[in-house]
């Protein structure tokens, strides 16, 4: 059992950060959007601005690794699995701490979370980041329990199904919301 519940969570964490590294990296000026709307976090110095937004998407892509590791499970890949987790931990829980000081001192950060051009960064941003950090503890809490190893294709396939889903509904979360503003006016 635990291992679909790691399976699920690998999933939604890998693929959401993969698809936010690939969002910023793969133009050019979505590259340069990212940067620029780094430059606009105040405690970030001027000079590793661009440093600090390359090793933001590359953390992101290492994250994005976990579900081929999950898949790819060995003895010694546990503690890597949980470490990958605990990676994510640390960038959700930064993101947070960057979007609640935004909103905080009323800097205006364009959210570039998926590369695309979006709303400035707010609670919504605070709330996919915070589901984020709790799916990772779940699947870090998993990743260190000794597995059964009587696992059934079905129970993969229906883990991976949720995980894919929850990422799909947090990728989209901002215009998820939107929708549901636009239909409570």
């Amino acid at each position: 059992m635990s291992y679909y519940i790691e399976i699920s969570c690998a999933l939604t964490v890998g693929l959401v950060f993969l698809a936010a590294a690939l969002g910023k990296s793969s133009r050019k000026s979505s590259y340069r959007a990212f940067v620029e709307s780094v430059k606009l976090i105040r405690f970030v110095p001027a000079g590793t601005v661009k440093l600090t937004a390359t090793t933001t998407i590359v953390l992101e892509f290492a994250v994005g690794l976990l579900p081929i590791l999950t898949f790819a499970r060995s003895d010694g890949s546990a503690v890597i699995r949980a470490a990958l987790f605990g990676l994510t931990l640390l960038l959700a829980g930064a993101f947070m701490v960057v979007i609640l000081v935004s909103i905080r001192t009323k800097v205006s950060v364009p959210c570039r979370c998926f590369g695309g051009d979006a709303d400035n960064l707010g609670i919504r941003h605070v709330v996919r980041n915070a589901l984020l950090f709790l799916t990772a503890a779940a699947g870090a809490t998993f990743a260190m329990v000794v597995p059964s190893y009587d696992v059934e294709l079905p129970g993969v396939i229906l883990a991976g199904g949720a995980g894919t889903i929850s990422a799909v509904l947090l990728i989209n979360y901002d215009a998820i919301v939107d929708l549901f503003a636009l239909q409570s006016r």
